[in-house]
């Protein structure tokens, strides 16, 4: 990809045969960075509301918060949160990281490269693959049903105004190649610069929400400079889904 990024894989050891596949496709150097398998931790234990409270505060995690996850949730937001402190404790200025599911795009690496130049100095978060939230057609069941959830709940429980949250629940062009990233799902493939790690682990530290959606919060309320492309180079391969969570 000939960008002066340090690409990170996570992935755990039972999903060698899945890591294999990905590296077959993948064709650039990348760093494999292994993470939490959440079956692992107290296999004695079935809840991870059961685990003792010690546990929560020696990783970085709001107990209140986490103790309603299963054991996959919380190892996939413990890998996630593992490595970006890994980005800053070693001064890494700028990272790519991935998960064992995603697909390679290569028919889009072009566009990828045009986009990080566009992308400004002061980028912290760099999607590079999702699923978009899109403007749904006027009259349709799926624009009502995000309309109520999205604009009406948030502002009865949240004080917020619906114009705030117009503006920051869609994506807005920034560029021919990039949006500025609204409230997107997926975290298969994003970069981070350093900055971008620092504050993750300012705003997430403890860590009160899943991976994905510490990443959404800090994008829709713009903590972080949140870009993202308009033609993603990395997808989740549907037929084989990430065994992180699971």
């Amino acid at each position: 990809m000939n960008l002066q990024l340090k690409i990170f894989v996570i992935s755990i050891k039972r999903n060698h045969d899945r890591l294999n596949n990905f590296l077959k496709q993948f064709p650039h150097e990348c760093e494999i960075f292994e993470g939490v398998d959440g079956k692992l931790l107290y296999p004695e234990i079935q809840n991870v509301a059961d685990f003792p409270e010690s546990f929560f505060l020696d990783n970085g995690l709001d107990e209140r918060r986490a103790k309603y996850w299963n054991k996959g949730q919380l190892g996939c937001a413990m890998s996630h949160l593992s490595i970006w402190k890994y980005i800053v404790n070693h001064n890494i200025s700028n990272a790519l990281v991935l998960e064992d599911d995603a697909i390679y795009l290569p028919e889009n690496e072009s566009i990828t490269l045009e986009a990080f130049k566009q992308l400004p100095e002061n980028w912290d978060l760099f999607y590079l693959g999702y699923t978009r939230l899109i403007k749904f057609t006027e009259g349709s069941l799926k624009y009502w049903l995000s309309k109520i959830y999205r604009y009406i709940f948030p502002k009865i429980i949240e004080g917020l105004s619906s114009k705030t949250i117009k503006n920051n629940f869609f994506a807005a062009n920034y560029s021919s190649h990039l949006l500025v990233s609204g409230f997107f799902f997926g975290a298969h493939s994003y970069a981070l610069s350093l900055n971008g790690a620092q504050k993750l682990l300012k705003f997430e530290t403890p860590l009160k929400k899943g991976f994905d959606v510490a990443l959404m919060h800090v994008s829709y309320y713009k903590l972080l400079n949140s870009y993202a492309l308009k033609s993603p180079i990395f997808i989740v391969d549907d037929q084989n889904p990430t065994t992180l969570i699971n």
